[in-house]
């Protein structure tokens, strides 16, 4: 009887902590897995023939090692159709890190079975082109605006 009357007295602070992180988590959740699409290079991030790391995979690993923040700079890699491809991937972008790191430890490389974020080159173009018809022509005022009568 003793603990039922100090529950409904107390109540509902016992529970708000259980709520918060319940309703919490799911963000955490959702940061993580857009953190990890950020820091994945993907298939158009390497030379199809080589796998070695192309122009635009050297900058996305430059921009991980050097802008993302620190608890997030572990390099997420898309497996290839082989091990051999996907292996030679994750060697390809140790060797680009040695090069563009000189100090310190290097950022874990993990493989990974999800592509980075990433829309077809022609939506994205279509979407601009829409945008940029919306656009006013601009126009200055005329001479007579702002003027007292």
């Amino acid at each position: 009887m003793a603990a039922d009357w100090h529950r409904v007295h107390r109540w509902p602070e016992p529970f708000n902590h259980a709520d918060r992180a319940a309703t919490q988590s799911p963000f955490s959740i959702m940061e993580n897995n857009g953190w990890r699409r950020q820091t994945t290079l993907g298939e158009h991030h390497f030379n199809w023939e080589t796998e070695e790391l192309n122009h635009a995979g050297n900058g996305q690993l430059r921009w991980i090692l050097t802008q993302a923040p620190l608890s997030r700079r572990t390099v997420y890699v898309q497996q290839g159709k082989t091990a051999a491809s996907t292996d030679a991937r994750v060697d390809s972008v140790q060797k680009s890190m040695q090069d563009l790191l000189s100090h310190g430890p290097l950022p874990e490389v993990i493989q990974t079975h999800r592509g980075p974020a990433s829309m077809q080159a022609e939506i994205v173009d279509q979407f601009y082109r829409r945008f940029n018809s919306t656009i006013a022509n601009p126009r200055l005022p005329s001479p007579d605006a702002g003027k007292g009568s």
